[in-house]
């Protein structure tokens, strides 16, 4: 019995270590700031090509040509009951490029919101006219995604109650992250020749730092 409780404790403690990690996630996904929290459990916000998660200034691959820098970010921090907001996303992320300057083809097929803007989403995507319009044109969005409402969008850790992204389910389950970990050194003594001998030892492990950014497009909107 304790070694079945010993188990049970440890993959609950597993659990509540990835439901920070996501909360780190969505909250710092336009800063670069670390928070006291996040020191403590080894997140940077700063992702592999040292810049925010959503971005408007990815840099490219060193070996590519193509445009200087990429972007993920919409330009407009638009509020998601703003008519053709939803659109607006959803055509600029249509041309987001890989780190090669190629186009991604990337399908999004899920908005992610906080719980503040779940009423929002339901009307931009479930609307089957404009949202907010004075017409009977048609909205062009209607049933295009799946609404998540992620309860970790929200105001705490310097996030917002009204950022929304959207997210190609299928790449976003296979993002990767890793701690940068500073190289190890010491020096022993070779058992044969008595001579010194140097050893760099260096590792990484689950925890920190995005690696790649292809499955999402943020809107950082504070309403």
């Amino acid at each position: 019995p304790e070694v079945l409780q010993f188990a049970r404790n440890l993959a609950r403690a597993v659990f509540l270590k990835q439901e920070q990690i996501q909360g780190y996630y969505w909250q710092s996904a336009f800063v670069t700031t670390q928070t006291p929290e996040m020191l403590t459990d080894d997140y940077n916000p700063v992702g592999g090509d040292s810049v925010a998660l959503c971005s408007a200034s990815h840099p490219p691959n060193p070996d590519a040509s193509g445009p200087p820098i990429r972007s993920n970010l919409l330009a407009a921090a638009t509020s998601l009951g703003t008519i053709f907001a939803l659109q607006t996303a959803f055509d600029e992320a249509s041309l987001l490029l890989t780190d090669r300057g190629n186009p991604s083809y990337t399908d999004f097929d899920e908005l992610w919101v906080g719980p503040r803007n779940r009423a929002a989403a339901n009307r931009a995507v479930f609307s089957p006219y404009q949202p907010g319009g004075g017409d009977n044109d048609l909205n062009t969005m209607y049933k295009q995604v799946r609404v998540i409402v992620n309860r970790y969008i929200h105001v705490g850790l310097g996030g917002s109650n009204f950022h929304w992204f959207l997210v190609n389910s299928g790449r976003a389950k296979k993002n990767c992250y890793f701690v940068r970990s500073t190289v190890g050194f010491t020096m022993l003594t070779d058992f044969v020749s008595d001579a010194l001998v140097k050893k760099f030892i260096a590792y990484q492990v689950m925890g920190g730092v995005f690696i790649n950014w292809d499955h999402i497009y943020g809107v950082a909107a504070t309403t």
